[in-house]
């Protein structure tokens, strides 16, 4: 789990991203064209540490990268001899060792662009027919937080970790029944399994507590949820225990350890560098979110 970035040791095509999709195009090709199937690729990387094939970590390592976001609540996280661990998940780090980290995260997703445009080139050439009937979705489980507010890795409720890709792509015969190309509905990974239900006409089961995504692509937004709600135990420490809530434009945290609430405008702070939570003018709106984290967590009487 180091923060350090540097280019991946040996052979390109040995790399974990490159061998996932070595293996998916592999399934692919021995499959019977006759039958439907289901291909979950799941992508060790980006993951620290940070390790890119040499010309993707070159692509970012070259030039400047973008400064983290500090908050003005992140001074918590900016003890410097809490960085001097490799595998810290929290501390204040030189410009350098940021870049070179961000450079590394970075590098790691344009590989991985790369292995889907490999799967996309390949079917165009000997599956052309597979490939206009195929939906692809791409998303994720989670970010990295690659130094913003001095934090690194993962379980933390803030965007770097939490907010992730969520792109849904349908076969070119049915894209016409496609009406919204970017959709503000708020999703979630539990949303997936029922999509693609639903994509091959098949009944959702009635436990199923994810919604299949269809609907809000073709323009239907009816009784859509208004949040999400996340969570996380404590992981690296017990101070980042935290539960909150969000749509995307606004969110509130809570962690219960430390007794500490925060409350963003996503739309004008996407970094999340002002917390609001004293704010008078803000007292409704925290009112309100902190209202819906209430009614998520009164029925479990865990205090």
């Amino acid at each position: 789990n180091s923060w350090i970035g540097r280019p991946w040791h040996t052979e390109e095509y040995l790399h974990p991203s490159a061998w996932t999709m070595s293996r998916g195009l592999h399934f692919i090709e021995q499959h019977d064209k006759e039958t439907p199937f289901f291909l979950h690729l799941s992508f060790a990387r980006p993951h620290s540490p940070y390790v890119p094939p040499q010309s993707y970590f070159d692509m970012y390592n070259n030039q400047d990268t973008p400064q983290p976001y500090i908050g003005d609540w992140a001074a918590m996280h900016d003890n410097a001899d809490d960085a001097s661990d490799v595998n810290a998940w929290r501390g204040k780090l030189s410009d350098s060792r940021i870049h070179r980290g961000r450079a590394g995260y970075y590098g790691e997703i344009s590989f991985i662009d790369m292995q889907v445009g490999r799967l996309k080139n390949w079917l165009e050439r000997h599956q052309p027919e597979t490939l206009r009937n195929t939906w692809i979705i791409f998303t994720s489980d989670h970010g990295d937080m690659v130094g913003d507010h001095n934090l690194w890795r993962k379980t933390y409720a803030y965007e770097g970790s939490a907010r992730i890709p969520m792109i849904v792509c349908p076969p070119d015969t049915q894209q016409t029944d496609v009406s919204e190309h970017i959709v503000d509905g708020v999703t979630e990974l539990r949303d997936i399994m029922p999509t693609i239900l639903d994509a091959a006409g098949i009944d959702i089961p009635p436990t199923v507590t994810g919604r299949s995504l269809l609907p809000l692509m073709k323009g239907s937004t009816q009784d859509w949820r208004r949040y999400i709600h996340g969570e996380h135990c404590w992981c690296y420490s017990s101070e980042q225990e935290m539960q909150y809530v969000t749509d995307g434009h606004r969110k509130f945290i809570w962690l219960p350890r430390l007794g500490v609430e925060q409350f963003f405008d996503l739309d004008r702070d996407p970094g999340e560098c002002k917390n609001l939570i004293d704010d008078p003018a803000r007292a409704r709106e925290v009112s309100t979110w902190k209202g819906f984290l209430i009614s998520e967590l009164e029925s479990r009487d865990c205090g």
